[in-house]
Order: structure tokens, then C-alpha cells, then sequence
């Protein structure tokens, strides 16, 4: 079994929810193991399964070879420090043949919105039907002043409500971040 890790933020030691959420690799079952995650009293498929309380430097240690830490460095970097940092690893069954995460997703109406990663050069897809257009995720950080590819998407998810937007309209919207446009 697979579990990606994430590591959730805390200002306060009894905040009841993180103010940053940042994936942080994929890891087995021995890793948990190994490294002290405690299961989850209310775990259930697709939620956390097992967590732990880390320190910067431990959080730090845990990163595999080769992740790109842009965000996790840009979330560490804006706080004076956190009063707890908490490890969830959520079991994955969406993994490719590489061992990639599968682009994590979302629906504006119509358009199929899918997120290629956290990494400061991921790119945010805009489909429907035959047409697309990409945005990288840089772009949405600053136009939505979010630091987290998880603040993008609930910033994504705010188009949601009220205005049914088309894939024009959001097209038309994000005209001046688009890098890639086609209509086959």
C-alpha cells in the first residue's frame, strides 16, 4: 500500500484546523512503520489512515531524494515558526505505472480543472471536450495571493458558487495567465 504524505501547518497548538497543507512525497506502509505514524482511530479509505507531530528539522528529513520543496520552503519560510506541525499519510489508490500521483482534480461546471503538481512549474489544466488551455500554477498563486496548490484549489472551487462560468468565461477570465491554448 502507498500513503502521501502531507504536512499540515498549525499557528496555534489548538487550532483545529491547519492555516497550510503541503504534499510531501509517497511512502509505504514500512515507512509508517519505521518512522512512528500512529494509525488513526477513524480512519477509513481515502482519509487520514496514520499521522505524526514533527519539528522542522525532522519534517525536513522526511522529504525523498529529488522533491521539489519550493512550496514546502515558501510555507516554512512565511511563519515565524509553527506550534505543531502534524504528518497525515492518506492511503493512495491513484498512482501511474511511474509512480506519479495522478493530477488531482476538480470540476467548474462543465470544464475539468486538473492540477499536475505542487512544484513551483506545474501547470493547471482547463478542459472541455476538445479544448484546453493551461495556466502554470505560479500564475494562480499570485492572481489568487495563495501560497499552497491547496489554497489554488479552494480558490478554484470558489468559482463554483453562483456564476455557472463556461469554459469561454473562465478562458476569458484567465486570459492574461494562459501559456497554452487548443481547440482541436
Amino acid at each position: 500500500m502507498i500513503y502521501e504524505l502531507i504536512a499540515a501547518f498549525y499557528v496555534n497548538a489548538k487550532d483545529s484546523s491547519p492555516r497550510y497543507r503541503v504534499p510531501i512525497g509517497l511512502r509505504g506502509m514500512d515507512y509508517l512503520s519505521e518512522n512512528g505514524f500512529t494509525e488513526d482511530d477513524d480512519s477509513m479509505c481515502g482519509y487520514v489512515d496514520f499521522h505524526k507531530e514533527v519539528t522542522e528539522d525532522k519534517l525536513v528529513e522526511m522529504l525523498p531524494a529529488g522533491y521539489d520543496s519550493f512550496e514546502l520552503d515558501e510555507v516554512i519560510n512565511m511563519h515565524g515558526g509553527y506550534a505543531r506541525i502534524v504528518v497525515s499519510a492518506l492511503e493512495m489508490d491513484a498512482i501511474d505505472d511511474d509512480g506519479d500521483i495522478a493530477p488531482r482534480g476538480l470540476q467548474i461546471y462543465g470544464t475539468l480543472v486538473h492540477i499536475t503538481g505542487n512544484g513551483a512549474f506545474s501547470d493547471v489544466v482547463f478542459m472541455e471536450g476538445n479544448r484546453s488551455f493551461i495556466i502554470p500554477l505560479m500564475s494562480l498563486r499570485i492572481q489568487f495571493r495563495a501560497i499552497t496548490m491547496f489554497q489554488v484549489m479552494e480558490s478554484l472551487r470558489a468559482f463554483q458558487n453562483g456564476h455557472p462560468w463556461t469554459f469561454d468565461e473562465l478562458k476569458d477570465y484567465f486570459k492574461d495567465v494562459i501559456t497554452d491554448y487548443k481547440e482541436d
